[in-house]
């Protein structure tokens, strides 16, 4: 069982905020911090801000600290600035390093099905610490055809090692 401790929040540039908590597992004494955020849609200066602040706050975290990031990155994983921003200080994505992918890799579906038209992974996990990744998922639920978003969710089976 984990339990939560308080939830501060860190403001990025363009009021953008980073929500945080920091979990408690009560039979390992371990501790897991989550970070989960959405960026803005314009590309360029603040999300590479955003991105530096997140990186950089795990980063003054103790050696080993297990942190999951979680974020509608609105930019593309593995080519943008964006993302080698987020990864520069210790955080690895868990679609790559996934024992397992499941489902698209896009992640923008603009309420439709997956199509050869979208293919950029807008939606990361993170991950850094003592944390493997079983598998990561795109999940496709829709009701006839009507996808709840124009993202898809990302879910991941994760161990804390």
């Amino acid at each position: 069982m984990f339990l939560p401790s308080a939830r501060p929040a860190i403001v990025a540039e363009g009021g953008r905020i980073v929500t945080w908590a920091r979990f408690h597992h009560r039979e390992t004494g371990r501790q897991v911090y989550v970070f989960n955020t959405h960026f803005t849609l314009r590309r360029g200066e603040s999300q590479l801000d955003s991105a530096d602040l997140i990186a950089t706050r795990v980063a003054a975290l103790p050696d080993g600290t297990a942190v999951v990031a979680m974020d509608d990155f609105n930019n593309s994983a593995e080519d943008s600035d964006t993302w080698r921003v987020a990864t520069s200080l210790g955080l690895w994505d868990a679609w790559l390093l996934a024992d397992e992918r499941r489902g698209a890799i896009a992640t923008y579906g603009d309420f439709r099905p997956p199509g050869d038209d979208l293919t950029e992974r807008f939606d990361w996990i993170l991950v850094a610490g003592a944390i493997g990744v079983k598998f990561v998922e795109t999940v496709l639920h829709n009701a006839e055809g009507r996808y709840p978003s124009d993202h898809y969710p990302v879910t991941a089976r994760l161990v804390i090692e």
